[in-house]
């Protein structure tokens, strides 16, 4: 059997690590190790910075960023919202990507024709910090409770008139449906077909009952490539870590891409290296081969 060749420690600057599959357990935590090994390898790598790159907003992941002590030093950026915010160490935005005003209401507009009447439908709204809901609903709680997202309802019509006067600039839609086989006949008969006929959007599957609508330009993949021209970093110089099929475009653009274990196969055909799975320090294990062996 062919012995794994690691990346060199000292040619890294720059890794790049998901959240939830990822650098969370499944019960959506930090583990004891997690945290060792990130903490050892930017106090004895301090030109090494260690990137949080998530569908969620800045302020969701600030408890982590205080966990892995990443807010002491101003060495640590931010990807945010699947890539359409990127902030710099000094946490300033760098770089933003928005969906047009006349976009977001079209795509709404598509979810309420064809799922309203569908259990548990619910859409939310990215406005950088702020999670938009038109309805207090189920979703509208779970993201608040459980995601320490901050989820602000606005009603409806004034919702739209905001959005068509720029008055609130939208990052990314989530679409949210409990019914599974909802969720995949929505994406295949009407939302894929949208996407491909508007030229300035994408989506992706970041969960079975989650399909996201972002800028075509705001992803991982893109917010990566502002990183490394932000900080002079080749592609070699960066690790990414990921398990879901919006970790694709970040995958291909680092030489070095490690799926965990547990990742969708997609995302296994776009890496580099397979480590162990999230429930078993999978990135903890890879970062300690290359930094710390």
């Amino acid at each position: 059997m062919t012995e794994t060749t690691y990346p060199t420690a000292s040619n890294i600057r720059l890794l790049v690590s998901d959240v939830d599959g990822t650098l969370l357990n499944s019960k959506g935590q930090l583990s004891e190790k997690t945290i060792e090994v990130i903490q050892k390898v930017t106090k004895q790598y301090p030109l090494v910075k260690f990137v949080i790159s998530t569908g969620k907003s800045e302020h969701a992941i600030q408890p982590l960023r205080d966990q892995l002590k990443l807010n002491d030093t101003p060495n640590h950026p931010t990807s945010c919202i699947n890539g359409c915010v990127i902030y710099n160490e000094n946490n300033k935005v760098i770089k933003e990507y928005i969906i047009p005003p006349e976009s977001v209401i079209d795509i709404i507009n598509l979810c309420e024709n064809y799922l309203k009447d569908k259990t548990l439908f619910s859409f939310g709204c990215y406005s950088r910090n702020d999670m938009i809901f038109i309805r207090k609903d189920f979703h509208y709680h779970r993201l608040r409770d459980f995601y320490n997202e901050n989820t602000v309802y606005i009603e409806r019509e004034e919702f739209f008139q905001r959005v068509l006067s720029s008055d609130i600039s939208i990052n990314k839609i989530c679409i949210f449906n409990k019914d599974i086989d909802v969720i995949k006949e929505f994406r295949k008969i009407k939302l894929e077909p949208f996407i491909e006929t508007n030229s300035v959007l994408c989506m992706t599957q970041t969960g079975a009952d989650c399909l996201e609508v972002m800028p075509k330009d705001g992803n991982k993949g893109s917010s990566l490539k502002n990183l490394l021209e932000t900080y002079q970093f080749t592609n070699d110089q960066v690790i990414v870590f990921g398990d879901g099929e919006n970790d694709i475009p970040m995958f291909d653009v680092s030489a070095h891409g490690v799926a965990m274990e547990n990742a969708v196969d997609c995302l296994k055909e776009h890496a580099n290296y397979i480590s162990k799975s999230n429930d078993e320090d999978g990135l903890a294990v890879f970062l300690e081969k290359v930094f710390l062996s």
